[in-house]
Parts: C-alpha cells; structure tokens; sequence
C-alpha cells in the first residue's frame, strides 16, 4: 500500500532570507514569551495551496503536473513589510510575517490552482504570508501584547516546492518532495 502523505504547495525560501527574518523576530520584545511557539527558520515557507493527505501516486502526479505548467513561469521577488499577529488582531492565534500581493504571485497562485484544479481543494482566499509563530490557547497577556513590527524584505523565487508535513521528534518539519524551477528555459 502505497504511503498517505500530507502535501502542500509552497514558497520555500532562501536561507539568505530565513537568517533576516530569524534576526528580526529575536528582536522582537514578544520573543522572549512562554504562550507562543516559534516556528522553527528551516520551515519559513508561503504555502500556495494545501493539498491534504495524497498516496505516492497522486503526489508524483501533483509534480509532473506542475513542472510542466510551471517551467515558463517566470522567477519574481515577493516582498514582505509587517510582522503581525494574525488571523485577526482581536482574536490571534499566530504571528504572521505578511507579504505584499502582486501580480506576479497573483498569476502564479492562479496557474497552481488551475493545474490542480480537478483535485478537491478547499479554495481559501490567499494572502501570502509565513507564520512564525502560534500563540498558545490559554495565553492570556500575550494575546494583548502588541506586535506590529515594519520588515523590509524582498525574498527572491525562483522556484515553487511540493512539500510534505512531518512531524519528527514531536516537532513539526517541511520536507521538499520536488522542486519546481521557474526559470524560462
């Protein structure tokens, strides 16, 4: 029987890029709190679409499907400007690292959902961005604490990953199954 795996499309980024933005959160007074979970800088990703659990078969089907539609894509840059508590300020569960939309991403996200389109997503609205953190259920002040922090980053792609979770020693971790260039040939 063939392995379930839980399969997302994603930004993975630079290490260049991880090691700013590992800086700026340690800076940052909240860092220091026991009632959030700090995400790991090997994991900074921007997931583009989350496919659920797929068998190998599926999920081989998912990269050649991608490479093929993809390969004249196109690199871009993505920039990122707010460190923020998120989804909602009232009521957050995690710190987001926001990214800014562009046409460019826009256009990208909209091929990776044509491509996989035939498949049963939960089509959320995307707004690009890397969690760095969740704050815990029961965080009572940390909620309150205010985080809102500029970032100037500009983080370059040249290539999409199909990723998979894994949970490795109690911690979750992103593994690359396939990475997808976006360089025109």
């Amino acid at each position: 029987m063939s392995k379930q795996r839980k399969v997302f499309v994603a930004i993975n980024l630079d290490k260049k890029s991880k090691e700013f933005i590992y800086k700026k959160i340690k800076s940052l007074p909240i860092y220091r709190e026991g009632n959030i979970k700090w995400i790991d800088p090997e994991n900074y990703h921007v997931t583009l679409m989350f496919l659920g659990y797929l068998d190998d078969e599926d999920t081989y089907r998912v990269c050649r499907d991608l490479k093929l539609a993809l390969s004249r894509q196109g690199e871009l840059d993505l920039k990122f400007g707010r460190i923020k508590k998120a989804p909602r300020e009232d009521n957050p569960k995690m710190i987001w690292l926001k990214g800014e939309e562009n046409e460019d991403l826009a256009d990208l996200r909209n091929k990776v959902e044509q491509v996989l389109s035939q498949r049963k997503i939960d089509l959320k609205k995307f707004t690009p961005h890397i969690t760095l953190a969740r704050i815990k259920k029961n965080a009572g002040e940390t909620k309150n604490s205010p985080v809102d922090e500029k970032v100037n980053l500009m983080a370059p792609v040249r290539s999409i990953e199909v990723m998979e979770s894994v949970e490795e020693n109690g911690r979750r971790k992103y593994l690359s199954l396939e990475s997808v260039s976006l360089a025109e040939n």
